[in-house]
C-alpha cells in the first residue's frame, strides 16, 4: 500500500471523543461513527484515483472489523460515506477545469460544480455538512442500535461516493 493511502486510512475522522479504552468501559451503549473527510473528488477513472479508492475502502474495511470486535462490548461502529460537498478543494478543482477545459471556458467556478452535481448525483442535490452531521447523529442515536459494521453513502444517489 502506498503512502498516500495509508495516510488517508490513518487520517479518518473517528467520532470517539471519550476515546476507545474509556468507551469500552464507560456507558451500556457507545457508538463509534467512522468516515471520510469529503475530498471534492471527481477526476476520471485512471490512476489519479486509484489512493482515493484505496484509502476508502481501507476505512469501510476497518469499520467492519471494529464492529465485530466491538460488538462484545455493545459498541456499535459506522462509516459515513460524503458525497460531493462544496469546499475549498472542488472552488480548486472547479478553477482548474475553467482554466484547462474548452467546455467550462468562463464559467463561474460554482456553476462548473452545480453542472458535476447535475450529472453525477440522480437526485441532482449537492450534499451539505449538515447533510453528513443528520446521518451522523442519527447513526448516535438511540434508533440505530441495531446498525453496525454498516458504510452509509450520503451522496443523493451517487455511482462514485
Amino acid at each position: 500500500m502506498d503512502s498516500i493511502a495509508l495516510s488517508r486510512i490513518e487520517g479518518v475522522r473517528c467520532g470517539r471523543p471519550l476515546g476507545l479504552p474509556i468507551a469500552i468501559n464507560a456507558a451500556p451503549r457507545r457508538r463509534w461513527v467512522t468516515g471520510r473527510a469529503p475530498r471534492g473528488v471527481d477526476v476520471v477513472l485512471g490512476r489519479q484515483l486509484i489512493p482515493y479508492l484505496v484509502s476508502k475502502a481501507g476505512c469501510i474495511q476497518w469499520t467492519h472489523l471494529l464492529a465485530q470486535d466491538l460488538g462484545k462490548y455493545n459498541i456499535n461502529v459506522n462509516c459515513v460515506c460524503p458525497g460531493t460537498v462544496w469546499t475549498d478543494i472542488w472552488e480548486s478543482i472547479a478553477e482548474n477545469r475553467v482554466a484547462t477545459t474548452d467546455e467550462y471556458a468562463g464559467q463561474a467556478t460554482r456553476d462548473v460544480f452545480d453542472s458535476a452535481i447535475a450529472t453525477r448525483h440522480p437526485l441532482a442535490v449537492e450534499q451539505t455538512p449538515e447533510d453528513i452531521g443528520h446521518t451522523v447523529a442519527f447513526l448516535a442515536s438511540d434508533e440505530a442500535a441495531e446498525i453496525t459494521g454498516q458504510a452509509l453513502n450520503v451522496n443523493a444517489g451517487s455511482v462514485l461516493s
